[in-house]
């Protein structure tokens, strides 16, 4: 029994410490990741939707729509008062997403930045929130937890590969 035991651990810790050594930053400051194989709230009957349009045009609104879509699901509460609970895939990247949309809404309303050049950063961001949903991802999300400027969070986005 021990010996069994013994060689569970050895497996489930290299398994662990490839994952890890695979996902670090690199001496450049890029960060490759690795694909994951399920995906979590896949069988949900409801998900979430972007409301509204976007200030940025149809093409950020229909890629917002699509984040929600893929991030977002609610799962029924069992009891006599049930209730569908919303749930988020990957909270850390969720938000910092919704956080770099906050961000240029109030730069574009200010007049801190040009349309085309929030239009083109937005995009970037999303599409990178999209791919991130099917990675293991708890380096980065470790990481963007730190991270509390738009700007800093934007660069570590930026800085991600995906294999």
């Amino acid at each position: 029994m021990k010996n069994t035991l013994l060689i569970f651990c050895s497996i489930v810790s290299s398994a662990a410490f490839s994952q890890f050594s695979e996902t670090g930053a690199r001496a450049d400051g890029i960060v490759y990741l690795n694909e994951q194989q399920t995906a979590e709230g896949s069988n949900a009957k409801k998900r979430g939707y972007y409301v509204g349009p976007h200030v940025l045009g149809d093409t950020i609104t229909m890629l917002l729509n699509k984040f929600e879509n893929d991030y977002v699901y609610y799962k029924e509460t069992g009891g006599a008062y049930s209730v569908e609970e919303k749930k988020v895939i990957k909270p850390t990247i969720y938000q910092a997403v919704k956080k770099l949309n906050r961000h240029y809404e109030k730069l574009l309303a200010k007049g801190g930045i040009t349309e085309g050049n929030a239009y083109a950063r937005m995009k970037t961001i999303i599409y990178k929130g999209l791919e991130l949903k099917n990675y293991y991802t708890s380096d980065v999300e470790r990481k963007l937890k730190k991270l509390k400027k738009p700007d800093e969070i934007e660069k570590y986005l930026a800085s991600i590969k995906f294999r």
